[in-house]
């Protein structure tokens, strides 16, 4: 028996328990397929929209495919999709590729990669229909950083309703 604050502890059972916690603690989560794909979905379509000039001047943010509500009102729809995909510029896209790096990975590996694409894909969507209804109707909205907000309260309400659960 080993001497311990609260008493005495089992060698075997000491040597068991550190094992166990080797095993389970893991490094950050690394990007997976689905994580990885829409990082280079991302970073591909701005760097298209920089060799094709788009990058950097509002004006033409509206060629790429922003999401401006007076044109999705007119019957451009795309746009609530198109929207998730686009950045503003080197700065906006870094924030939300560094986000979707860390945060990715991780909600990936515990919900699986079609939950991921899934949750993803529609938290932009939605997140570009709050910015249709509440935003201004002039305004070009672009970046996926509501989809990236929406896969971190997906992430924050997993969690949560596990941790009722034991």
């Amino acid at each position: 028996m080993t001497p311990a604050p609260v008493g005495h502890h089992c060698p075997t059972c000491i040597a068991e328990d550190r094992r166990e916690a080797r095993r389970i603690r893991r490094p950050l989560a690394r990007p997976r397929s689905v994580t990885t794909t829409i990082l280079a979905v991302n970073v591909g379509v701005f760097v298209i929209d920089a060799i094709l000039g788009l990058v950097g001047r509002p004006d033409t943010l509206l060629e790429a495919g922003a999401m401006v509500p007076l044109l999705v009102a007119r019957g451009e729809w795309w746009r609530l999709i198109t929207a998730m995909f686009l950045h503003i510029g080197l700065l906006h896209l870094a924030f939300n590729s560094l986000a979707l790096y860390v945060f990715g990975g991780l909600i990936e590996s515990a919900l699986g990669a079609g939950r991921m694409l899934a949750l993803y894909l529609v938290t932009g969507f939605a997140a570009s229909v709050a910015s249709f209804t509440f935003g201004s109707p002039a305004s070009a909205a672009a970046g996926a950083s509501g989809a990236i907000f929406g896969l971190l309260g997906a992430w924050l309400a997993y969690n949560l309703r596990r941790r009722s659960l034991s």
